[in-house]
């Protein structure tokens, strides 16, 4: 999504980095449903940085995953965020992926 269209679609800009070991981490699957229906799938340059526009009214779920590496999910909600005319911006710093344990691959903790 350009960023005129950003200002007129009214969504929150959600910008993150995903990391493994302090880097960015490429290669990574960012697949993102609204209110349960397929959004957006990306896949992560070299770099690990992310920008989405998650349009106001609705409940997002971002899955972020990567082979051998712990799966990360998280909901994000733009019901009734206030719109204001200004554009809105959330960030998280990093998310951060960790290798599976080789031990159990059916559980991840960290």
């Amino acid at each position: 999504m350009s960023v005129s269209s950003f200002a007129q679609e009214k969504a929150v800009r959600f910008n993150t980095k995903i990391e493994k070991g302090g880097n960015g981490c490429g290669g990574a699957n960012i697949v993102v449903t609204q209110n349960g229906k397929p959004f957006q799938t990306i896949v992560t340059n070299d770099d690990g940085k992310v920008k989405i526009d998650l349009p106001y009214g609705y409940n997002y779920l971002i899955v972020v995953s990567k082979a051998q590496l712990c799966t990360k999910r998280f909901e994000i909600s733009t019901v009734n965020v206030p719109i204001d005319g200004n554009p809105q911006v959330f960030a998280i710093e990093a998310i951060t992926l960790f290798e599976l344990q080789k031990r159990n691959r059916l559980f991840c903790f960290k």
